[in-house]
């Protein structure tokens, strides 16, 4: 009977693990997360995603990135993200991954934002490092802004230029002058 006590839990926790797929699969997972919490403005399944000794390469730490997404998710009305060419590389011991992919991000302003600030366009190459905490994967580092262009706007309401007035009737026409003078002493042109 002692033998069951701990093979039920065991074999929860077994079977937890093989449903969760390989730890590539699981940090792969992460990525799918951040990218969709992202989209969804959703800032507390962002802040699940982000480790707690998290730094970037703009040295903000954690409270610094999950303030500038804050700020993101209020700045822009949509942000569509478009993630290709996912990689998950796992360390041997399986306690950390790296993580490199493309995003293609639209973003459209908000129209109650005061700034003058446009829609945005990013092709971006990201790289993450994942490390594995007792409660699953999380970012710990990122890396790889590339390429930013403002999105075209649409163009200003056409405004019709007024028409040259008409000549007085009975005026001569304007005449053109010649694009080319002849030099003095020259024979004129027939």
């Amino acid at each position: 009977m002692r033998t069951l006590k701990w093979a039920v839990p065991a074999l929860a926790v077994l079977a937890a693990t093989l449903s969760c797929g390989t730890p590539q699969d699981q940090a792969k997972k992460v990525v799918t997360r951040l990218v969709e919490s992202i989209e969804k403005k959703d800032i507390q399944a962002f802040d699940e995603c982000i480790a707690y000794d998290y730094n970037d390469v703009f040295d903000q730490g954690r409270a610094g990135v999950i303030g500038s997404f804050q700020d993101a998710f209020v700045t822009y009305r949509t942000i569509d993200l478009t993630v290709s060419n996912v990689t998950v590389t796992v360390s041997k011991n399986q306690t950390a991954a790296e993580a490199r992919f493309d995003v293609h991000a639209d973003l459209v302003r908000s129209e109650h934002v005061k700034k003058p600030l446009e829609n945005v366009r990013y092709d971006l190459v990201v790289a993450l490092r994942l490390v594995k905490h007792p409660d699953g994967w999380k970012v710990a580092f990122a890396d790889g802004m590339e390429k930013v262009e403002a999105l075209p706007t649409p163009p200003p309401e056409t405004e019709t230029k007024p028409e040259a007035p008409a000549a007085p009737m009975g005026a001569p026409e304007p005449v053109e002058p010649p694009a080319e003078l002849p030099a003095e002493g020259a024979a004129p042109v027939q």
